[in-house]
């Protein structure tokens, strides 16, 4: 409540509520803990929030990484369902812009944008079904039907409404969002994606005779894995068999997030979290019991991993 969420039975909605939120309340709920009940840590605790984790380019991430601000090892209180989840997925991100000449709604000649996106959309299906036959399931991501999945996730074109004469517009926008298992590099991605939209594209010379223009908004976000024989994963699992009463599921999270950047620096570092929903949308929710849960298991591996002081 306090993060400015709206609470309805055994949920806290609110948008970030469950990827940001929940995990930030965890992380204090532990250090208010220590400090309450005057707990000693043999180890250093370190607590991080930062901005532009995720889509805008890990670059807060980084920038904590660069500072020093590194240990032993880390868990990011991202939402897992209350599963231990030592790797990520890869996504990429593209803004493909189709054009055309503008015809006039009563054109009858020559390209349209419109046309364009139809024909891509149709196509799109296609390329999910390569990269399904393509990208080998990493172990973490056997569990999924769909381990890559390849998804259009914005559309525009004119402005909506009925504030001007009904025209063709000249113009269409679309943002493709695919993912990537760990292993996969970004060369073999683009030139993946490019190799199927050039045939695409040959295949509808008349309709395509300007080149739509992609462009990549943000860094490509690699898949990362920490090898299940690490310690973090046995300790951290044996903590949630001890507090919850049963052994939790050790597997992959189902999209791209700042884990890789751990990686790339040699942390061992898994995620852990909460029950939730809706990720990224307004109505965004976790389950209260659940980050309890979380948060107390979360308790019990700080204490054990830096260890205790007895004085």
């Amino acid at each position: 409540k306090p993060f400015g969420g709206e609470i309805e039975g055994n949920k806290l909605f609110g948008r970030g509520a469950n990827d940001m939120k929940a995990g930030i309340a965890a992380n204090l709920f532990v250090l208010e803990t220590l400090r309450t009940l005057e707990i000693k840590l043999l180890g250093d605790l370190v607590i991080e929030t930062v901005v532009d984790e995720e889509f805008g380019g890990v670059n807060g991430t980084l920038a904590g990484r660069l500072l020093g601000f590194n240990a032993d090892a880390a868990i990011l209180t991202e939402p897992t369902s209350l599963r231990v989840c030592p790797a990520q997925r890869g996504g990429r991100t593209a803004h493909i812009r189709f054009e055309a000449p503008n015809t006039g709604i009563l054109g009858t000649r020559g390209p349209s944008a419109v046309e364009q996106l139809r024909v891509f959309l149709n196509a799109a299906s296609e390329f999910a079904a390569t990269r399904r036959r393509s990208a080998r399931a990493h172990p973490y991501y056997r569990h999924l039907d769909n381990p890559v999945p390849a998804n259009v996730t914005r559309i525009q074109t004119a402005p909506w409404g009925v504030s001007e004469p009904p025209n063709v517009p000249s113009e269409c926008m679309l943002e493709f969002f695919w993912e990537a298992m760990p292993g996969e590099t970004l060369p073999d991605i683009d030139g993946e994606f490019n190799s199927w939209l050039d045939a695409l594209l040959q295949a509808h010379p008349s309709l395509f005779t300007t080149r739509p223009e992609v462009v990549f908004p943000i860094r490509w976000l690699p898949g990362s894995a920490l090898d299940p024989e690490a310690k973090l994963i046995q300790e951290l699992s044996r903590c949630a068999a001890e507090v919850r009463g049963s052994t939790p599921l050790i597997q992959g999270i189902e999209g791209p997030c700042d884990l890789f950047v751990f990686h790339e620096f040699g942390i061992p570092t898994v995620l852990w979290g909460a029950r939730g929903g809706n990720t990224h949308n307004p109505d965004e929710y976790v389950e209260l019991d659940s980050l309890v849960e979380a948060a107390a298991v979360l308790l019990a591996f700080v204490c054990r991993w830096c260890g205790v002081s007895r004085s």
